[in-house]
């Protein structure tokens, strides 16, 4: 379809990009679950903060609400600036004109 050869260079260097990206996505994929599977043998560890109040609040909730959370938006710029690097980093075809 429209004269270009199946493995011409835009088609490599989408799939360059393609695996660079799923890299990068795999590696904020194990952050996060890093993050979801370690928090509740780390907070079982210590049995006395299920039982503590804070202003009537458990201190784990606390610590999932505040501590969580800007962990989140954290792991996500981090990824967002790795797949804009990787983006901008693939080479470009000349221009013909």
């Amino acid at each position: 379809m429209g004269g270009r050869d199946e493995d011409g260079p835009d088609l490599v260097q989408a799939r360059a990009l393609i695996r660079v990206q799923l890299r990068i996505a795999l590696a904020t994929a194990a952050a996060v679950l890093a993050v979801l599977a370690g928090l509740p043998p780390l907070l079982g560890l210590v049995p006395a903060l299920g039982r503590a109040r804070l202003y009537g609040v458990p201190p784990v909730w606390a610590a999932l609400a505040l501590g969580v959370q800007p962990l989140w938006v954290a792991i996500s710029v981090r990824h967002l600036r790795r797949a804009e690097r990787a983006e901008r980093d693939v080479p470009r075809p000349a221009d013909p004109s």
